[in-house]
């Protein structure tokens, strides 16, 4: 496995961070390592962005990893260290290294800047003139914040002056701090100094824009002074006074400390670095007096401006153009410097695009990550990997780089992380690379919600053409999809059937019990037909109690006929015409030859006068109803065995009634009479062996109970077409 480590900071754009991460990346190439670098970016008082933020860190897979370096004071906000220190703690068996901070069992690296704070102090008595100066250093009980306290004593002992601890104020290396301190200065809680050193420069910045605020000026009515030298301080107005430390040797320190623990050998880390006085307005220095490079604002800016990136990215409708948006935008972020020694990838939870949209708050993954992750391509696809590789085999690297892991998502909905490679490259991406990753996020909700819709309005839509009770497609409001039936047929040349059946009585039950006694029955029908019906054929709802079949098959036609009387069946074995005495089931059937020209127009005219005849069909008898049962017993008996010697008066005897009324109540209950029924049953057993078997046309028609020219002259007259020609037809 490659060497490689992790590292976790924040915002490892920013100056003072991406130059320690200039020396750990340095020195980790140096050992022959690669490493890989978790950033928090974002830390608003947000709830749900630091959630999201910290989520980076589930991506974090310790078996590949030989070590971590974390560095806990780049996060700034206090709701943020305690949760990445407790996850670390808890995780990370790796050996660990904590910049500037003590946490057992973790090592811990910083050099002291005592001496170097001490001379931004000295240059304020021995330049200015200061005697009253106020030091605002970091958190209390913190090493840095100690060491800078440390300065500030050490040059006032030097030149002579007291040293008061009430001129000595804790703060946060952050806003609030300093926010809170322009507050006593000027509303007289604490007496205005001469000046105040800051012990980083935000708190810096902060104050003087606080203090302005207020009505106080700086540099004419205070100094004030910052420590770390981050490029805000020259771009400032005022521009402020700080001192550059040695950040690319801490970096450097760390990854040896690191080095040491992995490979358990000793190695020679200094404790003290150099520094260099950046001189700025905010102590009275005039700008001409101001060596080093002005940032032009706008050049920073028209990078992004002058891309249509977001418009691009959000007029995408579909997940394989975005994606392909994505990759295709991607170098308006890159530097110049990196093209040609890089990789860029977005990885995504395999369920990112889960919608739906009446359960919205309920179904998106907010936290962790999906086991199984899709790496996108610039080709629009996506390639699967495990979590548990971290990093897909498509974007590592064989030789020594730095792989930033970035959070994708959008509020607190978690989408999965974006991968930068560098290759031998010991720098972090600037402020524009966030930026994009941003974009890609929005883009990638805006999708989601895009979906959201395209989902509602499908299920208006679906609503709409479908039946509630049923779900069953509501035939009227359904003409593109009878269109499309009409068209399979024409264009595989089968004949189009539909099937019609009609539930009489349904009033009746209504009527005398209730309206969901009578749903349950349409309920019961409609669950029959879908189970009956085979992949191709669709049920439709024409009116209250009627439905449709449709499908399609290529001659000789024989699926309506079955099917037709296995739906009868299925409805007698649920019992509802028991328990209903005057229910009473209808069907029909009307073939369309799609050979010849057909129109919907045609179908529908057809269809209408099917329906006036189901409606206008006498109901069967009391006595019919009452011997469906054992009718329906022997009907199956006469088409499972057809080769017997069926016959009317053997029929009739079975049943233990004159033929005469059995006659009756077999052509009431199944529409045809029974010696018409018995030579269906024979002809559909011919049909069977003439397709599934090579026997020859005498055995057959012995088989099915005829002598061969009985056979012969009755097939050709009921199917159109001889034995012969039906069984080369068939097969070909």
């Amino acid at each position: 496995m490659q060497n490689r480590i992790g590292i976790v900071i924040g915002k490892p754009y920013h100056t003072i961070n991406r130059l320690q991460l200039q020396g750990i990346l340095k020195e980790c190439y140096h050992l022959g390592f690669s490493a890989c670098v978790f950033s928090v970016n974002e830390e608003f008082y947000d709830e749900q962005v630091l959630t999201e933020e910290k989520n980076i860190l589930n991506a974090m897979q310790f078996h590949q990893l030989d070590g971590v370096i974390y560095l806990p004071y780049t996060l700034t906000k206090e709701e943020t260290r305690p949760d990445v220190t407790k996850y670390l703690l808890k995780n990370c068996q790796n050996p660990l290294v904590m910049v500037a901070a003590e946490t057992e069992p973790f090592l811990n690296i910083w050099f002291d800047e005592t001496s170097q704070f001490e001379s931004i102090v000295t240059h304020l008595i021995e330049e200015h003139g200061c005697q009253d100066i106020l030091c605002l250093t970091g958190f209390a009980h913190h090493k840095p914040s100690l060491n800078r306290a440390d300065g500030w004593r050490n040059a006032l002992k030097k030149a002579g002056l007291p040293v008061s601890e009430e001129r000595l104020v804790y703060g946060d290396f952050w806003t609030d701090a300093p926010t809170k301190l322009a507050i006593e200065l000027t509303n007289g809680t604490r007496s205005m100094p001469d000046a105040v050193v800051c012990a980083n420069d935000r708190m810096a910045i902060t104050l003087c824009d606080e203090l302005e605020k207020r009505g106080v000026h700086v540099p004419e009515d205070v100094f004030v002074t910052g420590f770390d030298g981050i490029k805000e301080t020259s771009l400032h107005i005022p521009s402020v006074t700080t001192c550059m430390t040695g950040w690319k040797e801490l970096g450097r320190n760390a990854m040896r400390k690191l080095y040491a623990a992995i490979t358990k050998t000793s190695q020679d880390i200094p404790e003290t670095a150099e520094c260099k006085l950046v001189l700025g307005e905010s102590c009275g220095h005039h700008r001409e007096e101001i060596r080093g490079e002005e940032l032009n604002y706008e050049t920073l800016e028209s990078r992004y401006l002058d891309t249509s990136i977001t418009s691009l990215l959000l007029s995408d409708g579909n997940v394989s153009s975005l994606f392909r948006s994505i990759y295709d935008t991607s170098y308006f972020f890159w530097d110049t410097n990196y093209a040609g020694h890089g990789d860029f990838r977005l990885c995504l939870c395999e369920d990112w695009n889960k919608t739906e949209f009446l359960q919205y708050s309920e179904t998106y993954r907010t936290v962790n990550y999906s086991e199984q992750m899709l790496m996108t391509e610039p080709s629009g696809q996506t390639v699967v990997f495990p979590l548990a590789q971290m990093i897909p085999m498509q974007i590592n690297s064989n030789q020594p780089s730095v792989t930033f892991f970035n959070p994708i998502y959008f509020r607190d909905r978690c989408f999965g992380y974006s991968l930068l490679r560098l290759d031998g490259i010991a720098d972090s991406y600037d402020i524009y690379y966030l930026r994009f990753c941003r974009e890609v996020s929005s883009a990638l909700a805006f999708l989601c919600l895009q979906n959201d819709y395209r989902s509602l309005a499908f299920q208006n839509y679906i609503r709409g053409i479908r039946d509630e009770l049923t779900g069953l497609y509501l035939f009227d409001r359904c003409p593109q999809m009878w269109e499309e039936c009409i068209s399979a047929a024409q264009l595989y040349g089968e004949t189009l059937y539909v099937l019609a059946f009609c539930i009489s009585g349904l009033q009746q039950i209504e009527d005398l019990n209730s309206r969901i006694e009578k749903d349950k029955i349409i309920l019961a029908f409609s669950d029959i037909l879908v189970r009956c019906c085979r992949g191709h054929e669709q049920v439709f709802l024409a009116e209250d109690g009627i439905f449709f079949i449709i499908g399609s098959e290529l001659p000789p036609v024989s699926r309506p006929d079955k099917l037709r009387q296995n739906i009868k069946e299925q409805f007698q074995k649920s019992g509802v015409q028991t328990n209903h005495s005057f229910l009473y089931l209808s069907s029909g059937c009307e073939m369309f030859d799609t050979a010849a020209p057909l129109s919907l127009q045609d179908c529908n005219t057809a269809l209408k006068k099917l329906i006036t005849t189901l409606q206008s069909t006498e109901q069967p008898t009391y006595q019919t109803k009452q011997h469906y049962q054992r009718l329906s017993e022997l009907r199956r008996e006469i088409y499972t065995c057809p080769e017997r010697e069926w016959s009317v008066e053997f029929c009739a005897k079975q049943m233990r009634m004159s033929q005469s009324y059995f006659l009756k109540v077999y052509r009431n209950a199944f529409g045809l009479g029974c010696s018409q029924d018995i030579q269906h049953s024979k002809l559909a057993y011919a049909k069977k062996l003439l397709l599934q078997t090579d026997m020859i046309l005498q055995d057959i028609a012995e088989k099915c109970g005829y002598d061969y020219s009985h056979f012969m002259r009755q097939f050709k007259k009921e199917v159109g077409i001889t034995p012969t020609a039906y069984r080369k037809g068939a097969k070909k």
